[in-house]
């Protein structure tokens, strides 16, 4: 059977994309692939390019590499990014200043100590908070008291090793202090332990009003002093104060006088204590825990132990270490 086909002519101005005869789709096709053969050599022109180009770099970097002047300067070149990314990285680490000074600390690990300028109000009747050299009262006690609280704070075995101590003398903490599931142990501030001892110092100058009894009862008071003595002092002359104070002409006086009211960058002790106190232990203290059997131990000191046994040839009942 014979079908005959009919060729219908339509103005092309009508329509968008027109059916096409099939002599028509081969010159299609066949502008379509001589077209797409430009851009295939193009590319190909363009691989030789980048490969030249390739060739080119490489080659002048052979050549460069044995130039003494470009080594040089590569060099300090990688120093210099180096060094920049360096010191941006220590700029920005967690108390940085700080732990430059110190040795390790998990307290610069977990509390931000802000430094700010601070002037001191040493001189004699110059002004400044008094009630830090006030005579003994309640609201005096009270303001030492809130200074002067030694709460516990948990620190981990790697903390313990990297301050150069032992962990398995040091007492554990309950198994709720647990960080992370990890064991923490015993530790506390030393900053609250040295003001400590200079507020026991300061009673030891007001013993009449904080000891009206004497102090016979308590056989440690004097090595305990002897002892906040020797932590001021380790302290004072381990961070050292770089600060230099001068000497001025007063009105009455015909001799120059210290002017010992100088500036330091201090901690922001406020901001410390508030920060500190948040994540310290507060439900619980070190008389709330007993050794149990068979732990690893130290030996006491010897002055420990002579003041003890000294006391208790008077006081058979006294056993400080129960």
């Amino acid at each position: 059977m014979m079908f005959k086909f009919i060729k219908f002519k339509t103005s092309s101005q009508n329509y968008h994309s027109l059916p096409m005869a099939e002599s028509d789709r081969n010159d299609h096709g066949d502008r379509s692939s001589n077209d797409s053969d430009l851009p295939l050599m193009d590319k190909e022109l363009s691989c030789h390019k980048n490969e030249a180009r390739t060739r080119g770099f490489l080659c002048n970097m052979k050549i460069a590499m044995k130039n003494p002047v470009f080594i040089v300067s590569f060099l300090f070149f990688q120093i210099g990014v180096g060094s920049l990314f360096l010191a941006w990285r220590h700029s920005h680490r967690f108390n940085a200043r700080l732990k430059d000074i110190s040795m390790h600390s998990p307290l610069l690990d977990q509390i931000q100590i802000p430094l700010v300028p601070r002037k001191s109000y040493a001189q004699y009747g110059m002004g400044g908070p008094e009630i830090w050299r006030a005579e003994p009262s309640e609201e005096v006690d009270k303001a030492w008291e809130r200074v002067t609280a030694e709460y516990l704070f948990p620190v981990k075995e790697s903390d313990i090793r990297a301050m150069r101590k032992d962990p398995s003398v040091v007492v554990p903490m309950p198994d709720s202090y647990k960080i992370d599931g990890e064991t923490t142990y015993m530790a506390k501030s030393a900053v609250y332990h040295n003001i400590h001892c200079l507020d026991y110092i300061r009673k030891a100058v007001y013993r009449d009003h904080y000891y009206p009894n004497g102090t016979d009862d308590n056989p440690f008071h004097a090595y305990h002093t002897a002892h906040c003595i020797m932590i001021l002092f380790e302290h004072l002359t381990c961070s050292g104060d770089p600060g230099v104070y001068l000497y001025r002409w007063m009105e009455e006086f015909n001799r120059p006088i210290a002017d010992t009211n100088i500036w330091r960058q201090c901690w922001d002790f406020e901001t410390v204590m508030e920060e500190h106190n948040e994540r310290a232990v507060k439900d619980m203290t070190e008389t709330d825990v007993r050794k149990p059997q068979g732990v690893k131990s130290v030996p006491a000191p010897d002055g420990v132990m002579n003041i003890i046994r000294n006391y208790q040839k008077t006081h058979p009942d006294y056993n400080p270490g129960q």
